[in-house]
């Protein structure tokens, strides 16, 4: 089965405002302050956990309900303000550079 990732943006990281999000996606976020080369983040994201970049304030999750998210971020309540599932980006060929 190929993985699903999402971004999450999250209106705050707040810990009240991670707990409602643990919950209501029923995920364990992990903060990336306790990544290292022993503990990537590839390892750690998962259908049951999730990896929060406190710089850029985004969570990434993994095989999450799109429904759920829409319905999330509709909720005035919730801190999820937007997702977007993962997408690859590559640089652009000559040719691609040429033909535009």
């Amino acid at each position: 089965m190929e993985k699903e990732r999402y971004i999450v943006v999250l209106e705050d990281q707040q810990k009240n405002s991670l707990k409602k999000v643990e919950n209501e996606l029923e995920v364990t976020i992990t903060s990336s302050e306790f990544l290292s080369s022993e503990n990537r983040s590839y390892e750690v994201i998962d259908n049951d956990n999730g990896v929060l970049y406190k710089n850029l304030g985004v969570l990434v999750v993994e095989n999450m309900d799109e429904a759920q998210l829409k319905s999330a971020v509709k909720n005035e309540s919730n801190p999820i303000i937007y997702f977007e599932k993962e997408r690859e980006f590559f640089q652009p060929t000559n040719y691609q550079l040429l033909m535009n």
